[in-house]
């Protein structure tokens, strides 16, 4: 059950963001003792946390939501998951960056593409996510991508043993297409798109920890203990 899980978390991504999105306490009064998490100057309420769980749980089998290890492991997931969003939110609305329409439904289409026909939406079935939501969460990860792209892009250099690298691992069972591919402009260009997107991916990670532990980050103790409702499981930036 943990692999179908993880195998349904990579396919919808940062999908449970969407209800907290949707239902955002931003501008809204909130009373302060119903807040959960403060990420700077956005909250979200143990209401939207619990939207969230819900979802998160879908993708479990009954028998699985009653091994307190496998909650504690959904609930501390939906916990940091939710802040790491809203701090790519926060990060993304300083730099006025956006993520259109078009640009969702064209890289849904080269997505589903990869699948034969009808099995990516049996595989979202399975997941108990619809297409909208599905969407609405690759949204959130081209955003992530352009927030990469704009903080950490100048950074990366990608040289010509990082190439050559490349080309003995992916080739390594054909010297004819090796040499193809060495004097190819146009794969020399996917290969540096792909080793560039590869880096700026590892470089965002690292980012975004030494960011968590920088920012005002604070989960409130007694609504986490009432949400958690058993000892042993606590929260760390």
């Amino acid at each position: 059950m943990v692999g179908f899980k993880k195998k349904c978390w990579a396919l919808v991504g940062t999908v449970w963001l969407l209800s907290t999105m949707m239902g955002c306490s931003d501008g809204v009064p909130v009373r302060s003792d119903d807040v959960l998490i403060t990420v700077g100057d956005s909250r979200v309420t143990v209401e939207e946390f619990n939207r969230n769980m819900e979802l998160a749980q879908s993708a479990y089998s009954q028998g699985s939501l009653r091994d307190p290890q496998v909650m504690q492991e959904i609930r501390l997931g939906v916990l940091n998951q939710i802040i790491e969003e809203r701090m790519l939110l926060n990060i993304a609305e300083s730099f006025d960056l956006t993520v259109s329409d078009d640009d969702v439904e064209s890289e849904a289409a080269i997505f589903k593409a990869d699948y034969p026909k009808g099995v990516f939406e049996q595989l979202l079935l399975e997941s108990a996510v619809s297409y909208e939501s599905w969407k609405r969460s690759l949204k959130i990860r081209l955003l992530a991508q352009k927030v990469a792209e704009t903080v950490l892009g100048d950074r990366i250099v990608i040289t010509s043993d990082d190439i050559s690298a490349y080309l003995k691992k992916h080739f390594a069972h054909g010297r004819s297409e090796l040499n193809g591919a060495v004097g190819g402009d146009k794969m020399n260009e996917r290969i540096i798109a792909r080793l560039r997107s590869e880096k700026i991916e590892k470089a965002y990670a690292g980012w975004m920890a030494t960011l968590k532990r920088r920012m005002k980050i604070e989960v409130n103790p007694q609504q986490w203990k009432r949400i958690i409702e058993v000892s042993g499981d606590s929260f760390e930036k």
